[in-house]
């Protein structure tokens, strides 16, 4: 069998698809990057979305068929320290 490119032919080629092959793997971690982003911009958003944390919450809204079941009065373990 003999070789039809020369060597250094062939090395080039060998870089062009090194290259190509690492190109090719950048844009597929973009791509994931973009995608895992996406995924979690809902949950940051409602994280930041202005409505406060409020320890003077004292009460809770329940629903459902065993409402009448549960106190809606809240009780923070810390005293309303947190």
């Amino acid at each position: 069998m003999s070789n039809i490119l020369p060597p250094k032919t062939k090395k080039s080629v060998m870089r062009m698809y090194h290259v190509r092959f690492v190109i090719a793997g950048s844009l597929v971690g973009l791509a994931i990057s973009v995608l895992s982003a996406l995924t979690l911009l809902p949950s940051y958003l409602a994280l930041h979305s202005g409505e406060g944390f409020s320890s003077a919450d004292t009460t809770a809204v329940i629903g459902g068929g065993a409402m009448g079941q549960v106190s809606t009065t809240v009780v923070y373990e810390d005293g309303g320290k947190t």
